[in-house]
């Protein structure tokens, strides 16, 4: 009985122990989640199967997971679809979020109705592409200027002689599409051999109007040398297009994304680099830099880093990891 009554201080102090490190625990939890869940609009630019949106979905998923709080996807059916983006925003700020979360297919459009939602007490942050409102706020994307020009610098060093290079871009309105475009003009200027078109090809986030102005201009330009795809859709209609015309030893094409399919234009040489970015980050942390804005106040730039893949990289394992994101899950 002894032993026993000089053990039992130190049980209690080891429950003691327990119970306040379990409520450490929590309250680092709560810091976020707080008495009522918050919850955390993430407004994507198209709803479409689209592998770059898929991996932005994922990543916002773990993201609400890990910080306890309710994520809620949505987005347009297509890129262009403007007027529905701005309904699903205004819809979204009538349920009172703690946050939302943007990839605006307007720059100027999407801007007015994003500060709509400050001026009523939402805390909004812009990632992948910008949004232009008065209110200083968080940006989470690829720097998508140092990238084109880092890929046009990889093409211009790869061509021999002269020859004229077209931009095929993804939406007009879109802040992304005008960086991949600037970047990229840019990035050539030093190599004065290569001509860039003045018209850039819109092709409203739609692959077959992609493939479908890539061989117009492969059969209007005798001198056309090089195809710059901005996004996705657009670097994979061209790719389809100089596969089935059967001219990769004559056009070297280049772009923005990752896919099965575009990695397997890589391999074949249909497409020469790509520039891949980080889906998957970019949704997780524009949901972490919104409810840290919404605490802090303080918002900031988050460059979420891009790789310049091409046939001789794409199989080291970092990359890989780009090109099938999800194998390991």
């Amino acid at each position: 009985m002894k032993k026993y009554h000089n053990k039992m201080p130190y049980f209690l102090i080891l429950v003691l122990v327990l119970l306040v490190g379990i409520s450490i625990g929590a309250m680092k939890r709560l810091d976020y989640q707080g008495a009522k869940q918050q919850t955390i609009y993430l407004i994507t630019k198209t709803s479409e199967d689209i592998d770059f949106w898929i991996s932005v979905a994922e990543g916002a998923k773990v993201a609400a997971t890990e910080l306890g709080v309710q994520v809620i996807i949505d987005g347009p059916t297509s890129e262009t679809e403007v007027e529905r983006q701005i309904y699903i925003i205004e819809e979204a700020i009538k349920k009172r979020p703690t946050a939302i979360a943007i990839a605006a297919t307007d720059y100027e459009r999407i801007g007015d109705v994003c500060q709509r939602a400050v001026d009523q007490g939402i805390t909004v942050v812009t990632y992948d592409s910008d949004a232009l409102f008065e209110t200083d706020h968080s940006y989470i994307a690829t720097n998508n200027l140092l990238a084109s020009q880092r890929l046009a610098h990889e093409l211009g060093t790869s061509m021999d002689g002269p020859g004229r290079v077209v931009i095929l871009s993804h939406v007009k309105e879109s802040f992304s599409a005008y960086e991949r475009e600037e970047g990229f003009k840019k990035g050539l200027k030093p190599f004065q051999q290569l001509t860039v078109e003045e018209e850039v090809y819109y092709i409203d986030n739609d692959m077959e109007t992609a493939y479908e102005y890539a061989v117009h201009i492969i059969n209007t330009y005798p001198d056309i040398v090089a195809l710059y795809g901005t996004n996705e859709v657009a670097l994979q209609g061209i790719a389809e297009a100089v596969n089935d015309l059967n001219v990769q030893n004559e056009i070297y094409v280049a772009g923005f994304d990752i896919n099965t399919r575009i990695a397997y234009f890589i391999e074949t040489d249909v497409i020469k680099a790509t520039m891949a970015q980080r889906p998957f980050n970019m949704g997780y942390l524009a949901v972490k830099e919104a409810l840290e804005v919404q605490e802090t106040k303080e918002p900031r730039q988050v460059d979420v880093s891009s790789v310049l893949i091409n046939k001789d990289n794409m199989f080291l394992p970092e990359n890989q990891k780009l090109i099938v994101p999800f194998a390991d899950r």
